[in-house]
């Protein structure tokens, strides 16, 4: 037992001697803030592309038994956007990136292991003369220590759909705002449904249906769609259409209204970062919510 000890011990200290010499590496590249990323988006009609741990994992083509399976050709398009300069896009990254010290001690855990493993291979795709926005405005509670921020955080993100007619993109069982207010201050809400898992290999056909549904350039696209999203935000961008990558905001936003301090199952929803939030659900008995369906792809 005290063997196992003294060899985690020495783990954590090679591990922090590591993630500090990345540090210095990473410290070279610019990632905004939270706040300063909401205002941006608020403020302009840019799309946002999100990069999380997944998305790192999928351009490294690493299999880690998530909800999307790793291939090439997400590799690709995932590295494709990454490099990307379009004007009219936002490329975000983990403000970990820069610092862990604001996060809650798994998070900080976690997040120092994944740069010390892939800091090299992905800092190939970085530009030093990149400003990159903060892929954490749509997960601004769990992990954090400090939550006092939160509503605040909140509040600036329903801005962003203020008054406006927006259109979901997303899994089947994910059912954004349903149980709550995240979306009570829009004019209209309607939804496409995709498959839970995997649902790059549909990416084809939710792209065109996206373009079709939104021929007369009406809706405020919301993607929630793992790296699919990141890639259709891009893609949308280059056709002049703003989608806004919005990952799991709507499980964020959950997680914060309860108060809980780490991640929980929420009743009718999916959450994969919980193995008992993967549990298939049941069919949505919500006359509201079923009307607001317009289209379904492979599903």
């Amino acid at each position: 037992m005290k063997l196992k000890k003294l060899l985690r011990q020495i783990y954590f200290v090679m591990l922090r001697t590591k993630y500090f010499s990345k540090k210095r590496k990473l410290k070279e590249y610019s990632v905004a803030d939270i706040d300063d990323t909401l205002d941006m988006i608020i403020n302009s009609d840019m799309g946002v592309s999100r990069f999380g741990d997944g998305e790192i994992k999928w351009i490294l083509k690493q299999n880690f038994g998530s909800f999307q399976d790793s291939s090439d050709e997400l590799a690709d398009r995932l590295g494709e956007v990454l490099v990307s300069n379009l004007e009219n896009l936002m490329i975000c990254l983990p403000d970990a990136f820069i610092e862990t010290n604001q996060l809650v001690p798994p998070a900080k855990r976690f997040w120092r292991i994944m740069l010390v493993r892939y800091t090299d291979d992905i800092s190939k795709m970085l530009s030093k003369k990149k400003k990159y926005y903060n892929a954490n405005i749509t997960r601004n509670y769990i992990d954090y220590r400090d939550k006092s921020n939160t509503s605040r955080y909140f509040k600036k993100i329903k801005e962003i759909w203020k008054e406006k007619k927006v259109l979901l993109v997303e899994g089947e069982n994910t059912r954004m705002g349903i149980g709550n207010d995240l979306f009570n201050n829009t004019v209209s809400v309607h939804r496409i449904l995709c498959p839970t898992t995997n649902a790059f290999s549909n990416y084809n056909e939710i792209l065109e249906e996206i373009i079709r549904i939104n021929k007369n350039d009406e809706y405020l696209i919301l993607i929630s769609l793992g790296p699919t999203a990141t890639v259709l935000a891009y893609d949308l961008a280059k056709q002049g259409i703003r989608a806004i990558d919005i990952g799991q905001v709507d499980i964020e936003y959950e997680w914060s209204n309860m108060g809980v301090t780490k991640k929980t199952p929420i009743k009718g929803k999916y959450v994969n970062e919980v193995a008992a939030g993967r549990i298939n659900q049941n069919e949505m008995k919500n006359t509201k919510y079923n009307e607001e369906i317009i289209a379904r792809v492979g599903i």
